[in-house]
């Protein structure tokens, strides 16, 4: 089966090299590999000086296509360029900070669209490796802990196929209204009043490519982001994961305007609503001492992602 693969690269020059080692390590490989340069500071053709990749890549005959972008538009308008480029019908989307744990990875994405009626596939988010996770800051962890969970399967870009002529029919991604989250739900959304959607076991190991970026001012920076998409999609009837946290956060204000005296179970319902990625930290790391820092980190994140949630809704697109 011939297939391109879209590889959006934005400042990712740590990572990259790893993240192509990784295709070309696969049993089946991309007759054509597209990297979107959305207007780095890092340009991405500075960043593949590894003779090695570039080698592999001649070797298997894999043509590689770097575009690099005028202005910089976010995720979706990198897809969107992307996918005016490509050769092939099916379309695998990889993030430059992911690494493929096995060789069959890709195979197992793909095998589903042997059946024509499937029009995109999901993989699931396996752990990063243990000398990665022991390397990371704290609040680094807190971003990678999602992976740690068996629910972390679906389609959000990181490692995900489609068909290219039922995407183009829909008019591909909607850069009019997300940047840098939300275009995969509402992308998915689409595309399922079209075609069928199944989740592969193809595994991911999304890394995060952190650089300069670790603390918890990129913690607060993310919740608000994924909060600002989630409250964009609210008027297109959603499409990304419910407001769960929001949900809890006014519920507890609810109750602490109704009697002052229920402010300890309005504290109680905060500490659920943010006890997870904590948990997850903790379960693979067994430090008890981490684990109570990031419930106060994630209640932190609640409120910027609320806050997100709020500008989304007024905006009605994503701002950051």
């Amino acid at each position: 089966m011939k297939f391109s693969l879209i590889m959006p690269f934005y400042d990712n020059s740590n990572c990259i090299v790893e993240a192509l080692k990784s295709v070309v390590s696969q049993n089946v490989c991309p007759e054509q590999i597209l990297i979107i340069d959305d207007y780095s500071p890092t340009k991405a053709s500075d960043a593949l000086t590894d003779l090695v990749v570039i080698e592999s890549l001649n070797r298997k005959s894999i043509e590689l296509c770097v575009i690099r972008k005028n202005s910089n538009g976010g995720l979706a308008a990198a897809y969107n360029t992307g996918l005016g480029h490509c050769k092939n019908e099916i379309v695998v989307l990889m993030h430059p900070d992911v690494v493929l744990p096995d060789n069959d990875s890709m195979k197992t994405l793909l095998a589903p669209f042997e059946s024509a009626d499937i029009a995109l596939v999901g993989h699931v988010n396996c752990q990063v490796s243990d000398d990665y996770w022991h390397e990371r800051t704290l609040c680094e962890k807190s971003i990678l802990a999602p992976s740690e969970s068996r629910r972390a399967r679906g389609f959000n870009g990181q490692f995900d196929a489609f068909r290219k002529s039922i995407a183009v029919s829909i008019g591909g991604f909607n850069e009019a209204k997300y940047r840098t989250a939300g275009e995969d739900g509402d992308f998915v959304r689409k595309m399922l009043r079209v075609g069928k959607y199944v989740n592969s076991e193809a595994r991911a190991e999304h890394r995060h490519d952190f650089q300069d970026r670790s603390g918890i001012g990129m913690c607060l920076r993310k919740s608000f982001q994924y909060g600002n998409a989630q409250g964009a999609s609210v008027r297109e009837g959603g499409g990304i994961t419910p407001l769960f946290r929001e949900a809890a956060l006014l519920v507890g204000f609810v109750l602490i305007s109704f009697d002052p005296n229920l402010a300890w179970v309005s504290i109680g319902i905060w500490l659920l609503s943010g006890i997870r990625i904590p948990y997850l930290v903790f379960r693979r790391d067994r430090r008890l001492f981490q684990g109570v820092c990031l419930v106060a980190i994630e209640l932190m994140r609640l409120f910027a992602h609320a806050s997100g949630v709020v500008v989304g809704c007024v905006k009605g697109r994503q701002t950051i």
